[in-house]
């Protein structure tokens, strides 16, 4: 892509983040996007972060833990729970979505020759293409092989140990099933590690006390994955004797809404919450700030797995952040999450969640449970959202719909860089 043609769409897509652009005259336009780029200019002087949004997901209301992912420059969401009607608060009822959307980014590219002989600029644009095949959120998602490995979730009755490889076969989006899990799960958090999918805790039911402490794996085999596509009514026959295997538990408590990275080939599992029992005997959320990594590598004949490592605790108690974070050359990104801090505060008068981005960064001896430190970016997140998924193009790191506060949803797509990565 030219570099004329990405700083067209670089501004196209900064005017999306200032509604009131719509509202004023050409003058008062103009001035608005000075001020707009004086703005972005001082945010780039003090973080290295880099935000720019999208054209908005073609819900409305915006949706809350779907899955997502890419396929080339082609970004999916499927699923996705919100409060379409009312918030909660107002008696509202969480809706469960099956739409499957495509934002096809390929065309920036194709389009650069017209854009450069007729002056007008293609903007990319949301298609509804399939449905899953049930109203899903709240599972695991990851990029492979050209479609999306979607593991468990839940609808509004239930948790599923179901799992499928959302795919396009011949202009068709289709889901595939894969191995299911041990146990229903939602909540969970997850990635691609080396040659194995793994997730972690998580909740088995909707009504569970307590959050799982255990992991699995999924070894990945692109050969498997091309037998699918090709042989799409032989799924079943071919993913069967596939299974996903344990790894150690957990030494410290079980934890849903965490979230995970991939960094130097080890698995991270980083925040979320505990169930701990209430006064009132009922599940109460307990925060936590631990870090956790393990290895997933087989171990060697006669040698054990090696177990769970504690990293360096966050220095807040997060959950919910986008997941998995950013691991990048200047070292591991959460951006934003909840914090905490507004329990018991009333949802109509919640004031949205943390604009801090939590940097580990990359020292001169990055190793296993060593004593880094991580470092505080204040007002760096500019859309906190939470239980969101991320999806990563190129050096690009995309944010799609989330929790902007309790109960309410936002449609905002989101692209974030760090610069100098």
């Amino acid at each position: 892509m030219g570099q004329k043609y990405s700083l067209l769409f670089d501004k196209m897509m900064a005017m999306n983040i200032t509604p009131l652009v719509r509202w004023f005259c050409c003058g008062s336009i103009i001035a608005s996007l000075y001020a707009l780029g004086t703005a972005q200019a001082q945010t780039a002087s003090t973080t290295p972060l880099k935000w720019t949004q999208a054209p908005s997901h073609p819900d409305a209301v915006g949706l809350a833990s779907p899955f997502a992912g890419s396929v080339g420059r082609k970004l999916i969401v499927a699923g996705g729970a919100n409060f379409p009607d009312k918030k909660p608060w107002e008696g509202g009822t969480k809706v469960w979505h099956d739409n499957i959307a495509v934002l096809d980014l390929t065309e920036r590219d194709s389009s650069k020759s017209n854009s450069d002989r007729t002056g007008s600029i293609y903007v990319p644009h949301w298609t509804l293409v399939a449905a899953l095949p049930k109203p899903l959120a709240y599972g695991v998602s990851a990029s492979f092989a050209d479609g999306l490995i979607c593991v468990g979730g839940s609808d509004a009755k239930r948790h599923y140990a179901e799992c499928f490889f959302l795919t396009e076969i011949d202009s068709q989006w289709v889901c595939l099933p894969l191995p299911p899990l041990p146990v229903p799960l939602a909540s969970a958090c997850g990635t691609i590690v080396e040659d194995s999918m793994v997730v972690f805790g998580g909740l088995e039911n909707p009504d569970a006390a307590k959050c799982l402490s255990v992991a699995w794996k999924l070894k990945l085999d692109e050969t498997k994955f091309d037998e699918l596509k090709r042989s799409p009514e032989l799924a079943k026959h071919i993913s069967s004797g596939w299974r996903w295997e344990p790894l150690p538990l957990l030494s410290s408590a079980g934890r849903m809404l965490s979230t995970a990275a991939c960094l130097e080939g080890r698995f991270w599992v980083l925040g979320g919450v505990e169930l701990v029992a209430g006064d009132d005997g009922k599940p109460k959320r307990k925060y936590l700030s631990e870090c956790w990594s393990l290895s997933i590598v087989e171990p060697s004949p006669g040698k054990e797995q090696e177990d769970w490592v504690r990293e360096l605790d966050l220095p807040v108690e997060l959950a919910a952040s986008p997941s998995p974070a950013f691991a990048t050359e200047s070292g591991l990104w959460i951006l934003g999450g909840d914090d905490g801090s507004q329990v018991g505060r009333e949802p109509s008068e919640h004031r949205g969640f943390t604009h801090r981005a939590f940097q580990l960064p990359r020292g001169d001896q990055w190793t296993v449970g060593s004593d880094r430190g991580w470092q505080v970016h204040e007002r760096a997140v500019v859309a906190p959202r939470v239980t969101v998924p991320t999806v990563l193009i190129g050096n690009e790191y995309w944010i799609f719909s989330g929790e902007q506060r309790p109960g309410v949803r936002s449609p905002e797509v989101w692209r974030v860089t760090v610069e100098g990565d």
